[in-house]
């Protein structure tokens, strides 16, 4: 008998563990795990894609880890820039987009536009000199949203409309003139119209589609929770609402290191852009693993792979900005990781952009596809 109820515990105590096992959220796919909160993507680029995209890739067996469908959301991270699609004058082309969002649409993703205006994607025909007037300016602007628009239609469910407009200046007396960016065309000539401009181009060919309804338009940039980054965005989007914008939402980039997250900042953030009526996405997720912060020695390089205290660190910070997501889900409709797995990271660019020689690990799976501590954290959360 006593050697029954042993047995009787035993197989009772494998059955809870084995519940706890099968109920765990970092065993589902991370798009399951938050489908009560708001939708999770991830920027795709060729690197990262199971499919060729280019002609020279015909050849290439790409390997296929699946990784993809924890996103219900694709971000193109280049490749609908303008200088992509409509590298000339009277050329576009629509090859490379177009496989993204056809293997978007086989794997049940949908595709955020990214990104209509952007001064730092702009073909040589697009520069001073090229054009001399806004009203030249106006024509392109709206001939590149109308063509882009009209060819993707709903297959594109918003659009980052304009991206990156802002000033960085640190001055805490915000005025007219340091809240716009000024070193490009489209502020020389135009100054801030144009913004409002490609809102109303976009808004007028979507009314024209009847697929208004089906696609929302973002405003986005980086470092608009800092303080007075915000208050320069707010001054901006509060002028665009007087003028009856066509403004759906805003995107909040979220690249932040090791010293730079500030959970009252973020909080603060959502709840002042939601409070204009305006949808807030996370569009451009990431934590660089080096800190960039003050009276912190910089390390050169993680060329073997990021110690597990950073990547606990590290997680620490995923952790807690996931915590603010969840408690503001009636706000926030979209969370999206600026990539996907460690090999494959814009942060590896020339020390000259990024302040450090070596490889970067922002993202929440590592270079082999591995679950991070990060991944553990945001989805085996506790609140």
């Amino acid at each position: 008998m006593r050697k029954k109820l042993l047995s009787l515990i035993f197989v009772s105590f494998l059955g809870v563990s084995c519940s706890k096992v099968a109920v765990r959220n970092s065993d589902r796919l991370l798009k399951d795990v938050y489908q009560d909160f708001f939708t999770i993507g991830a920027a795709f680029n060729k690197g990262n894609m199971p499919i060729p995209i280019d002609e020279d890739d015909e050849g290439i067996v790409f390997e296929d880890d699946g990784l993809y469908n924890h996103f219900n959301s694709m971000t193109l991270e280049n490749d609908m820039k303008w200088d992509k699609l409509h590298p000339a004058e009277n050329v576009y082309d629509w090859t490379k987009a177009d496989k993204y969002v056809g293997f978007a649409k086989s794997h049940n993703m949908g595709v955020r536009g990214h990104a209509l205006v952007w001064y730092r994607a702009l073909p040589g025909y697009m520069s001073l000199g090229e054009i001399n007037t806004k009203e030249e300016l106006f024509l392109h602007e709206k001939k590149h949203i109308e063509d882009v628009i009209e060819h993707f239609k709903d297959s594109v469910y918003c659009w980052d409309v304009v991206n990156e407009v802002i000033s960085d200046n640190e001055d805490k007396d915000i005025t007219e003139e340091n809240t716009y960016r000024h070193d490009d065309l489209w502020y020389e000539l135009s100054g801030k119209e144009y913004i409002l401009k490609a809102f109303q181009y976009a808004d007028a060919k979507l009314v024209e589609l009847g697929i208004r309804d089906k696609v929302k338009l973002y405003y986005n940039d980086y470092d608009n929770t800092k303080p007075i980054k915000m208050a320069k965005t707010l001054k901006m989007l509060n002028w665009l609402k007087e003028e009856n914008c066509p403004i759906d939402g805003i995107g909040l980039q979220c690249h932040y290191h090791m010293g730079s997250f500030v959970k009252e900042e973020l909080e603060s953030a959502i709840y002042e852009y939601s409070s204009l009526g305006l949808d807030v996405q996370i569009t451009e997720f990431d934590v660089d693993i080096y800190d960039e912060s003050p009276n912190v020695t910089p390390v050169d390089s993680y060329v073997d792979g990021a110690p597990q205290k950073i990547l606990d660190a590290q997680a620490t910070i995923y952790n807690h900005a996931f915590k603010v997501f969840r408690k503001y889900k009636d706000k926030i409709s979209n969370v999206t990781f600026w990539g996907i797995r460690d090999n494959n990271t814009y942060m590896n660019d020339p020390i000259e952009f990024f302040g450090h020689a070596g490889p970067n690990y922002p993202y929440i799976f590592d270079i082999f596809g591995e679950k991070k501590p990060a991944f553990y954290v945001i989805s085996d959360y506790e609140d």
